[in-house]
């Protein structure tokens, strides 16, 4: 519980000193479609002012290459956190806020988001591997 406290702190002091550093990395596949575009736009709308968001996106093929790249310009920033979604993902506004607060919640250092609905109630699924 402790350690919880100590990264909310953190996070807390992130937000006093500056927007906490998101790259979102996207591999773009084959093309985007125009549904997707907006749904991507209504996103970044709503966490534009509770972070400083930073859109990666390359266009490779195999898609393994197009994620390494992302990683490595993702990096090359120095990002508090990256966020990973793909072209063809329908995620929730307040996705980042979820995954976010559970990483603290939890003490994890990675999580993932798995939404199976499409109405809310959305929470991540988190697994910790030791």
């Amino acid at each position: 519980m402790e350690s919880l406290r100590n990264k909310t702190a953190e996070l807390t002091n992130k937000f006093k000193e500056g927007k906490p550093k998101i790259a979102i990395c996207i591999p773009l596949y084959n093309s985007v479609t125009a549904n997707w575009l907006i749904q991507f736009m209504r996103f970044l709308k709503a966490n534009e002012n509770k972070y400083n968001l930073k859109i990666y996106l390359h266009e490779q093929q195999p898609v393994s290459e197009s994620r390494n790249s992302l990683a490595m310009m993702a990096l090359s920033k120095n990002p508090d956190y990256i966020f990973w979604m793909d072209s063809d993902n329908s995620i929730p506004e307040d996705a980042i806020n979820h995954l976010i607060f559970t990483m603290l919640e939890k003490n994890a250092d990675l999580v993932t988001g798995l939404y199976f609905s499409k109405t809310p109630p959305y929470y991540p699924i988190l697994r910790k591997y030791q």
